[in-house]
């Protein structure tokens, strides 16, 4: 009885996931190396004939930077290679594949160069309509044959997601044309790529280079009604508390004590496999190999199935270690999710991920471009962000944590990684994301601190994609769940999808409050009351003397004013 009602809460889950249409994802940074299917770039009005694959290879050189460049996802031997192997000049004009003349759908990964299907595909947008009606028409041109394209080529979306996704930098943002018109810019831009998404049945996540640009982005979002793009949360009664969890979190962010906390999970919609599905694959190379489907094997823990393989291999001239460190590396497209927690308004984050794509995604944006302190084996005191790496990186062998007897010997190794995590869970709130909660030494550490900490003291909320009653029972009153499912197994592609569209609306509401008013540019889609609100401030900025200005409490004022205005630059650095 118990299974046939779990299967008919799985049909009825699937039904609702099966209605559910393709979303728009804002994220802080320049995601050109996201894991999506295609990506979108701005290319201004550059004449579509003058766009060869000489200007191709000059683009990813030296003449811009790596950061800006808007080939970064695109490896540079695999296009070498090809465009060698291909025999075309590289005076030939890039494929246009718009049949409106008005607008360049420029293909960069033609056919022609036998471009990969595990490869995302990349366009170059162009327009020789400069209004921002222009634009509009341009990005629904663009995402229309993007998407037409991909799906002749690939019939399932990469990475093993529910819908195809396709990255798009903000258009216009880097613009002089448009430095008067961004508010209307961007919300013109925001209703179309939403009107794109539900028509395609697509997912789009569109980046913002700074922090004012994506504020201005979630701000929007928010005016226009957050049950437009967010309508499971509103609409659905079964994930109301999904929406209430994201709100409690609000004030929380707001005083800088939100820490993320990030396991495996977030890794998988990079096409990284999860640790058990690694030790099956270690397991079948040896020699002999392991059979997976044994029954032993398979009722056996993933420590004790690491051990295996690591003593095995000690006769090799490959420990595990090198096989984890050669296999990660290849990985290097943050999926999604990597985006969205690195929008977050948090300066802290603890993983136990050995990978280094969360730390890709925090340099992509002005919140880190330069620094960021790598705990323990890279500390920079003066980076703005900090992130621990829990069990080791790819960058450090010997950090890495992977058997029992790393796991036996990490509180004599790591026992001051170990105090910040406690300090944290005492003092501010963790979001677990992508982490099943079954690590033997976060176990010890959260002892630690349930010890110490009054009773029923909550200390965290954990994401769970599938229903977890007995994760639920055994952190009752020290952690709240958030459930994407109300099964046990679900379809982990759509819960994930959720997942996401929470982190998206978390972002959305943590973010909004931080209008740029002070900005003119944003000033059509300012209300009346923040428009009177800057222009006040405007006038008494200007009415003070020098001597009022030389105090202490003027600076400390003047820096919550700046807050609200844009970077110096930013307008030059909004795009890839």
């Amino acid at each position: 009885m118990g299974s046939e009602m779990e299967q008919a809460k799985l049909i009825k889950e699937q039904q609702r996931f099966d209605n559910e249409r393709g979303h728009v994802f804002v994220v802080r940074g320049v995601c050109t190396r996201l894991a999506c299917d295609a990506f979108l770039n701005y290319g201004g009005r550059r004449p579509v004939e003058k766009m060869t694959y000489g200007a191709y290879e000059r683009w990813r050189g030296n003449k811009i930077t790596s950061r800006r460049t808007m080939w970064e996802g695109i490896p540079n031997d695999l296009y070498e290679n090809l465009l060698k192997k291909s025999k075309i000049k590289k005076s030939t004009t890039l494929p246009n594949l718009s049949k409106n003349d008005d607008y360049g759908v420029v293909l960069n990964t033609p056919r022609e160069i036998n471009w990969p299907k595990e490869e995302a595909d990349h366009f170059t947008l162009t327009t020789k309509v400069q209004t921002v009606a222009g634009l509009s028409l341009m990005v629904r041109e663009g995402l229309k044959i993007a998407h037409q394209y991909r799906t002749e080529r690939c019939t399932e979306p990469m990475f093993g997601v529910s819908k195809f996704t396709y990255g798009i930098t903000n258009i216009g943002a880097d613009t002089k044309t448009y430095q008067n018109q961004m508010g209307e810019l961007f919300d013109i831009f925001l209703t179309t790529l939403q009107e794109c998404a539900h028509d395609l049945n697509i997912d789009v996540v569109v980046s913002c280079w700074d922090k004012v640009n994506f504020n201005m982005m979630q701000s929007l979002r928010v005016k226009r009604g957050l049950k437009t793009f967010f309508p499971y949360l509103h609409e659905d009664p079964n994930f109301r508390k999904q929406k209430e969890e994201a709100e409690r979190l609000v004030d929380i962010a707001a005083v800088g004590k939100l820490v993320v906390f990030a396991g495996a999970g977030i890794s998988i919609g990079s096409g990284l496999p999860s640790w058990g599905q690694l030790l099956n694959q270690l397991g079948q190379t040896l020699k002999p190999p392991i059979d997976i489907s044994d029954e032993e094997w398979i009722k056996m823990d993933m420590l004790s199935k690491a051990e295996i393989i690591s003593r095995r291999l000690a006769g090799t001239n490959k420990a595990l270690a090198d096989h984890i460190i050669e296999l990660f590396q290849t990985f290097t497209k943050p999926s999604v999710t990597h985006y969205l927690l690195a929008s977050l308004p948090c300066t802290e984050y603890v993983t136990t991920n050995y990978d280094e794509l969360l730390e890709i995604a925090l340099k992509s944006s002005d919140a880190a471009p330069d620094a960021l302190s790598i705990l323990p084996h890279n500390p920079d005191f003066a980076a703005p962000i900090w992130v621990l790496k829990m069990h080791g990186s790819v960058t450090d062998r010997d950090s890495i944590v992977l058997t029992r007897e790393d796991y036996i010997r990490y509180e004599e190794r790591a026992s001051a990684l170990g105090g910040i995590i406690q300090a944290k869970m005492m003092t501010s709130h963790m979001l677990f994301v992508g982490f099943s909660l079954s690590d033997d030494n976060f176990f010890r550490i959260a002892d630690t601190v349930k010890k110490s900490l009054p009773e029923n003291s909550v200390f965290g909320t954990s994401l769970q994609l599938p229903h977890t009653p007995m994760q639920s029972e055994i952190w009752k009153n020290q952690l709240d769940f958030v459930n994407f499912s109300e099964t046990k197994n679900p379809y982990i592609p759509y819960s994930a999808r959720r997942m996401y569209i929470w982190l998206d609306y978390l972002c959305a509401i943590t973010s909004s409050e931080n209008t740029p008013i002070m900005d003119p540019r944003f000033k059509s889609v300012c209300s009346p009351g923040q428009n009177e609100l800057r222009e006040k401030i405007e006038t008494f900025m200007a009415s003070l003397s020098v001597n009022a200005t030389e105090t202490i409490e003027f600076q400390k004022l003047k820096d919550v004013i700046e807050s609200f205005r844009p970077p110096v630059n930013s307008h030059r650095r909004s795009t890839a």
